[in-house]
């Protein structure tokens, strides 16, 4: 029997209600036991963890860590290299090539990675449209029932070009799927600013949220570009407020585009909080031109993600937004479980589950923390890897996404 604890960390579990010091015990891959001053096995291997955060392995609901011919794993700096062990591909894939994300990149990332599928086509620019684009309803379905538990629900983006070649037909189409197959639809907001559309942006976007189910998915809540959660008038939309009230699950994907502090600040002065952060990482992209902005951060060199950030950076920035490291924590583990289906898989730290654990360092500094706008919050804390248990085995950090590691730039 092999045999880990890690000792002496702050232990943070919403589902188990555990928020203190207490020892973690984990035997053969799985969690034994969760309790202050554990009896050490005589062939324990010890973790001292003294001063830091143990979490549930966390759970990023939106990454996309796929593309036509990639055979690198997503893990260093975005799985298990970030002290993420669950990681959902959120419309990289359609049908088409769904068996070539799966040989190429979930069967070799150590991290588990989930699919949200596409139903519609991916025009090669934002302005482009696609002449009579089918939503391939059947050969999706057979798609979903081959790769079964592999298969969370269906992603629909609300861009200019998408939005054209459909309307909202392929979001209703999925919303048909996701019925059909008890799962859920993500959809995308934030990118709808159009001045050829015959009806406003908010009207769309409003119109969509309208269409969503309870448990559903809307990403990029806090988002500050036209089409997204705010009106012309920067109040959020009453279609937004009647969403969340309904169940629809309110996720705070960042990523190159989908936060603004200004944004955030007043959504949240509304009533609109968020229930899942994710990063929205983008692997193997290249830049892109979209809405006036170039996206400059969605490239790789080989395996280390260039300029874009990691989930954790992305909590810290939620720690300036006056959530507590709880809420965070549960916003990464156990809430995007219940987002995506997998909460009687991953989440916490039960005994009988896998050994999916995060051990964070929480260091204080000055941190620059900068929107889509460019405006820049400077933070007083840091989320940061230490290390990663993913079915019991450790795994260090990565490189992290900037030069120095993990941390936000830091300033004088």
């Amino acid at each position: 029997m092999t045999c880990t604890v890690i000792r002496g960390g702050t232990v943070v579990d919403p589902v188990n209600g555990i928020d203190g010091v207490c020892d973690v015990l984990i035997e053969d891959g799985c969690i034994a036991s969760v309790a202050g001053q554990i009896e050490l096995p005589a062939d324990a291997d010890i973790m001292d963890a003294s001063g830091k955060l143990v979490t549930p392995g966390l759970i990023d609901v939106h990454a996309h860590v796929y593309g036509p011919g990639n055979v690198v794993p997503a893990d260093p700096n975005c799985g298990v290299g970030a002290g993420v062990t669950t990681l959902v591909d959120a419309g990289s894939a359609d049908a088409s090539c769904v068996d070539d994300l799966v040989d190429r990149v979930v069967s070799v990332t150590t991290s588990d990675v989930y699919v949200l599928l596409t139903n519609h086509a991916w025009p090669d620019g934002f302005d482009e449209v696609v002449p009579d684009a089918p939503v391939d309803t059947d050969v999706l379905l057979a798609a979903a029932m081959l790769h079964g538990p592999r298969f969370v629900g269906l992603k629909v983006a609300l861009t200019p070009a998408i939005f054209a070649t459909y309307g909202l037909r392929a979001l209703a189409a999925a919303r048909e799927l996701a019925e059909q197959t008890r799962t859920r639809v993500m959809l995308h907001v934030g990118d709808i600013g159009n001045p050829a559309l015959d009806a406003t942006a908010s009207k769309v976007t409003s119109d969509a949220l309208d269409m969503l189910a309870p448990g559903d998915i809307l990403t990029h809540i806090y988002s500050p570009l036209t089409g997204g959660p705010l009106d012309e008038n920067e109040r959020v939309l009453p279609a937004l407020h009647a969403a969340a009230a309904r169940g629809v699950i309110m996720d705070a994907a960042i990523g190159d585009y989908g936060f603004g502090w200004q944004a955030a600040e007043q959504i949240l002065a509304e009533g609109i909080r968020a229930d899942t952060l994710s990063s929205d990482v983008e692997l193997y992209s290249p830049a892109t031109k979209r809405d006036g902005l170039m996206v400059e951060n969605r490239r790789a060199t080989g395996n280390r993600v260039v300029s874009e950030l990691s989930l954790v950076e992305y909590m810290s920035y939620f720690l300036e937004l006056g959530f507590s490291v709880r809420e965070i924590v549960e916003m990464c583990t156990s809430k995007a479980a219940r987002a995506v289906g997998l909460e009687t898989v991953v989440g916490d730290l039960s005994p009988g589950r896998p050994a999916d654990v995060a051990v964070l360092d929480l260091k204080g500094g000055r941190y620059a923390m900068a929107d889509v706008n460019g405006d820049v919050r400077i933070g007083s804390h840091a989320f940061v890897p230490v290390k990663t248990f993913k079915n019991g085995v450790p795994h260090e950090p990565g490189q992290g996404p900037h030069d120095w590691g993990f941390e936000p730039p830091a300033v004088a």
